[in-house]
């Protein structure tokens, strides 16, 4: 298994618990959760704005009239003014990873630890109590599964926790092995070649 710190969720994470500390001061968590469940529905419904969000011919400002344009005055004041930071700092791309990480910093305040299951298939009850069992020993404290279907990783399951990364699955081990085997034939030829005694 490799592990893979993710530069982008990291960055999030700052946004993230610097929105919820400042919201649990004025006792405001409620609403910025709501907040980021309004915002999760948003990008579920609206396909193409991590499109627009990403798009590197549209500027922070229009990006963030986007958002203001979908919600108005809906959303917490912290929660705008910490979209209008990261607008400022053009980290908008960031908004997927944001909206989780809010969520993460909660159950993690709570003494909960978020995990991010990748699964090629459906993984049974049984399984799912087994992982869940593991991870809550491993971390000390109660997990929040969520399981993701990516039929393309062909076999095993990937997770993500906060920042770190855990690929098992066959996709990640047949890319190792054939990166292997592809060494090996390099140093095979090295060596064959080092043996040769040219005329």
């Amino acid at each position: 298994m490799s592990h893979e710190p993710t530069k982008k969720s990291s960055i999030a994470a700052v946004y993230a618990a610097a929105l919820y500390d400042s919201a649990a001061a004025v006792g405001s968590v409620a609403d910025v959760l709501d907040d980021m469940e309004s915002l999760r529905a948003l990008l579920e419904a609206k396909s193409g704005l991590m499109s627009l969000l990403s798009a590197e011919t549209i500027s922070s400002a229009e990006k963030l009239q986007i958002l203001v344009g979908a919600f108005g005055a809906c959303l917490n004041p912290l929660t705008m003014a910490t979209l209008r930071s990261m607008a400022h700092r053009d980290r908008l791309e960031l908004f997927p990873e944001f909206v989780t990480a809010v969520v993460d910093v909660h159950h993690q305040r709570c003494g909960r630890t978020s995990v991010h299951i990748f699964s090629a298939a459906p993984l049974t009850p049984e399984q799912t109590s087994r992982i869940e069992s593991q991870l809550n020993k491993k971390y000390g404290s109660q997990v929040m599964l969520k399981i993701s279907i990516l039929p393309e990783l062909i076999a095993g399951i990937q997770i993500k926790i906060g920042d770190t990364f855990i690929d098992g699955s066959a996709r990640q081990r047949l890319s190792d092995l054939k990166a292997s085997i592809k060494h090996a034939l390099f140093t095979d030829l090295a060596e064959n070649l080092g043996q040769m005694v040219l005329p």
